[in-house]
């Protein structure tokens, strides 16, 4: 059998709500996560300040109880 984690990186989440940009910070990006309903799939789509957009397909797969570590 595969290993479901062949090529998953484990991601310990971490949020923070901060009143405005730090100093010091030189690059903004607007990130927007679209997810389709009734699965783990995200499509993320990165817009850098010049309009260039990236889209990112993504799986999550939990490791534990609640969202702290995901792969």
């Amino acid at each position: 059998m595969p290993d479901p984690l062949k090529y998953a990186i484990v991601e310990r989440e971490r949020r923070y709500l901060v009143a405005a940009i730090p100093d010091g910070v030189t690059t903004v990006r607007t990130i927007i996560d679209r997810y389709l309903p009734g699965t783990r799939l995200r499509l993320r789509e990165v817009i850098e300040a010049d309009g260039t957009i990236t889209h990112k397909l993504g799986h999550k797969i939990r490791l534990g109880e609640g969202p702290a570590e995901v792969a």
